[in-house]
């Protein structure tokens, strides 16, 4: 999709790779395929694999922001990869914003939140 961003899908969810500082063009990349993705399955489970993100610019965070604002109510799980102490916290922090179920897996288990986001 872009140098930054990968994405790939399973059958119940979408997954999404970041590789350094993601920029604004990256979430604009995103945007079709999220739409696509709801359109077909009604819902979001997304897989965030964060292992190896330098950051956002600040065009990018305000991206995400409005990514999240407006698909606050199709997410329905999220699974955040990383092994930041800070996107951790991050994560948890902004749980009770949203209805979805959010976890926050190590980069070692990778395959469990891989598991975890397919389930029922």
């Amino acid at each position: 999709m872009s140098e930054h961003l990968a994405v790939s899908t399973s059958s119940r969810s979408i997954h999404l790779t970041a590789h350094g500082r993601l920029h604004k063009a990256d979430y604009e990349q995103l945007r079709p395929h999220l739409e696509r993705f709801i359109a077909e399955h009604g819902e979001l489970r997304l897989l965030f694999d964060a292992g190896d993100l330098d950051g956002w610019t600040p065009a990018a965070m305000w991206e995400d922001t409005k990514v999240g604002v407006h698909h606050h109510g199709d997410l329905k799980r999220l699974a955040c990869v990383t092994d930041s102490k800070f996107l951790a916290a991050m994560t948890k922090a902004a749980s009770p914003l949203t209805h979805a179920e959010v976890r926050v897996f190590p980069t070692e288990d990778r395959a469990a939140a891989l598991e975890w986001i397919d389930s029922d």
